[in-house]
């Protein structure tokens, strides 16, 4: 597995020097396994539609995502649709 390398140049640790609990690289969904390069089914153009779509357009959430970070992401994009929408009104 590989190891998250910070600032310092220490795997496992951020900038700080903090270690990282875990300490791997490990897919969205926090399941500790690492994402293979073209893994997941589908290419990435495809997979990041899904994503795009589940953010602006209430598409269903792709697999290997969890659902909390998705969903806040999704209420901040509403948020700031809302805002420019109210700027140029």
């Amino acid at each position: 597995m590989a190891a998250r390398v910070g600032a310092a140049g220490r795997a496992g640790r951020d900038r700080r020097g903090v270690r990282i609990p875990g300490g791997d690289v490990s897919a969205p969904g926090g399941d500790g396994d690492v994402i293979a390069p073209g893994a997941g089914g589908g290419d990435l153009a495809a997979r990041q539609a899904e994503l795009v779509a589940a953010l602006v357009a209430g598409g269903p959430l792709p697999a290997g995502f969890a659902p909390t970070p998705v969903d806040a992401a999704r209420r901040a994009l509403l948020r700031k649709r809302a805002g420019d929408v109210a700027r140029h009104w």
